[in-house]
């Protein structure tokens, strides 16, 4: 059994098939109860309402694209006289205040992260090494992690290894047969957080 179509160019398309079939085949489908003409109109009105609806969602596209361009020159004008108003003002914000604007606010200062969780070594082959670890419970939104390393537990420099938005690291070319420590930083605009566990890693030969 056929499906009746769902897609409205299908949907006319069976319906001028079935106008015309029964327009030509009155001897086996005489008394429909749609006469042929009364479904020509009913097609035709549907034609019809399409185009217009059509139509009228081009007509809505430019009236949005028209729209936005006008608020884009409305808003450059502000911007303008908003600049001009500061500047002559020397920024004093009661006078500001009557034009419904104001001195600008300064934002809050961004906090620094929290420190870096759970530091460990998720795989290590002769050839690389990963590591994973779990983003800062507190703090400022972490907007990368630097990875540092240090050969000596007595050397106080670590240096940076690379630096991630994700949380692991893919470590390739490792020297073998060297101890390596290795510690993760969380970093925003706010500065650094405390510095995460350590993992000491010798690499495989």
């Amino acid at each position: 059994m056929a499906l009746f179509p769902i897609r409205e160019d299908e949907v006319i398309k069976l319906g001028d098939a079935l106008v015309h079939g029964l327009k030509e085949n009155t001897a086996d489908f005489p008394s429909p109860p749609i006469a042929p003409a009364e479904l020509r109109k009913a097609l035709d009105a549907a034609l019809k309402a399409r185009d217009a609806a059509a139509a009228a969602r081009a007509a809505a596209e430019q009236a949005t694209e028209k729209k936005d361009m006008a608020f884009e020159v409305l808003k450059e004008k502000m911007r303008r006289n908003l600049r001009y108003a500061e500047n002559t003002v020397a920024m004093n914000d009661e006078k500001l205040r009557r034009l419904g604007w104001g001195k600008p606010k300064r934002g809050r200062p961004c906090r620094r992260p929290g420190q870096v969780r759970a530091l460990e070594v998720s795989l290590q082959d002769s050839e690389s090494l990963v590591l994973d670890w779990k983003a800062p419970n507190d703090g400022g939104k972490v907007v990368a992690y630097r990875v540092e390393s240090r050969t000596s537990p007595e050397d106080l420099l670590w240096n940076e290894v690379l630096s991630t938005a994700k949380t692991n690291a893919t470590l390739e070319d490792q020297t073998h047969g060297i101890h390596t420590e290795y510690r993760v930083v969380a970093c925003n605009k706010g500065g650094d957080g405390e510095p995460s566990n350590t993992v000491l890693v010798e690499q495989q030969a």
